[in-house]
């Protein structure tokens, strides 16, 4: 009985003093310091490894759905469904007063996950029957048109009257289970090559109240009746219709209702997480940098660059294309300013190699991510540029090129595999 007593008085909601559901909405009793009203979707950064959470922040504390302890839980305890299910006690037991609750998975077990399903099928149930029962023992019973059925416009109270009270009800051996239902979750895909970010954007849950006849088997035990066709139109087709129907706008006097959808995408977020983490494994293990494509790379950049400047045959045309821009002739010039001219070129050409090598041990440096190695690099490029020595070069750029995806995508893995967001 304390069991039943504690499941009933969830903290999330709030009672009366004497147990019973008030007649007006109040908000769910969540963190103050971070509620939310809606899961919007999630991104994945693949150059910082940072995942973020797309949550819209709940302005006030009425709209809060739920909070960071939440999206903790979901990720902590890897719930990506649920199904919950409060079914008659075992035939053995005809006069049990309370039902068996059954959940899946076991990782539900002592959960706000788990007391959120409870609770909105148990209103579901309390709203088809008409009846509230008080969460304190001897937990007694009144008319929920008396109490918790008041935060409801007259014209929804009407919609969602108690099977019994419908037009054509036939009690008597029409036995119905009642459940909630969430349909497929759509969601949208985009991939922002600039900085390389995947986002996914959750549509709306369909939320649907199903229902089922039942009956006794030889052994006394309430099974589903398949033989029966879905009546759509019967007492209980409208009902589990209108409760389907108008699911949004009673959420909004039950906000359970509302909490239920938002916690079923955050299981979907964790889905995509684990999708993530399973690709990124697979582009690790077959991470593979063309030779090829590295040695045109290279052969790009040799193209568009002289090395060395400073030889003898530069040297001597630069020195001519001086005499020649002058009309002076070679004999005119005494040997001394000969050799002073041409130290002073070798001199240029010197610095302009110096400035070809730093610029282009920088840029391999830059776009290969290893300029934590500009030593070796530039000793491996010198090596390319005097003697086209580039095979050890080449191996060089694409070790690095695989180590940095590697650890790039790594980083982004292990968010995946512990649910860090950002």
């Amino acid at each position: 009985m304390l069991d039943v007593q504690h499941l009933l008085n969830w903290s999330y909601l709030r009672r009366t003093v004497d147990g019973w559901l008030p007649t007006k909405t109040y908000a769910l009793n969540l963190d103050r310091q971070s509620q939310f009203k809606k899961v919007n979707g999630i991104s994945f950064n693949i150059n910082t490894g940072k995942i973020k959470f797309l949550l819209q922040v709940a302005q006030s504390k009425e709209h809060g759905l739920f909070d960071a302890n939440d999206v903790q839980e979901v990720l902590t305890k890897g719930i990506t469904n649920s199904l919950f299910t409060l079914d008659q006690p075992a035939v053995e037991f005809p006069s049990h007063p309370f039902q068996e609750m059954r959940y899946g998975p076991s990782s539900l077990s002592k959960t706000n996950f788990l007391s959120t399903l409870l609770h909105a099928d148990y209103l579901l149930k309390m709203i088809s029957t008409g009846v509230e029962v008080c969460s304190g023992p001897p937990f007694q019973i009144r008319d929920a048109s008396d109490g918790f059925m008041k935060r409801l416009p007259e014209w929804l109270q009407e919609e969602l009257k108690p099977i019994d009270e419908r037009n054509d009800c036939a009690i008597m051996n029409s036995v119905h289970r009642f459940w909630i239902e969430a349909g497929e979750i759509a969601y949208q895909h985009q991939f922002d090559e600039n900085n390389n970010i995947i986002t996914y954007y959750l549509d709306d849950v369909p939320m649907h109240v199903k229902k089922q006849l039942m009956q006794y088997d030889e052994q006394g035990n309430l099974i589903d009746d398949v033989s029966e066709l879905d009546d759509d139109h019967s007492p209980e087709g409208e009902f589990t219709q209108a409760f389907t129907r108008y699911y949004d706008q009673i959420g909004s006097y039950f906000p359970e209702l509302l909490r239920l959808k938002e916690l079923l995408k955050l299981g979907v977020l964790l889905l995509f997480i684990r999708s993530t983490f399973e690709n990124i494994q697979k582009y690790i293990n077959n991470i593979n940098i063309e030779f090829h494509s590295i040695n045109d790379y290279l052969q790009r950049i040799r193209n568009q660059i002289t090395y060395p400047c400073e030889t003898d045959s530069e040297i001597n045309r630069i020195f001519n294309s001086c005499l020649s821009d002058q009309n002076i002739s070679y004999s005119q010039v005494p040997y001394e300013q000969i050799n002073e001219l041409k130290t002073k070129i070798r001199s240029q050409l010197i610095e302009a190699d110096k400035s070809n090598l730093k610029k282009v041990t920088e840029d391999i440096c830059e776009a290969c991510h290893c300029a934590h190695q500009t030593a070796t690099i530039k000793t491996l490029v010198l090596n390319w540029l005097l003697y086209n020595q580039k095979v050890e070069l080449i191996s060089f750029i694409v070790h690095s090129l695989e180590t940095y995806k590697r650890e790039q995508y790594s980083s982004l893995g292990d968010n995946c595999l512990y649910g860090s967001p950002s």
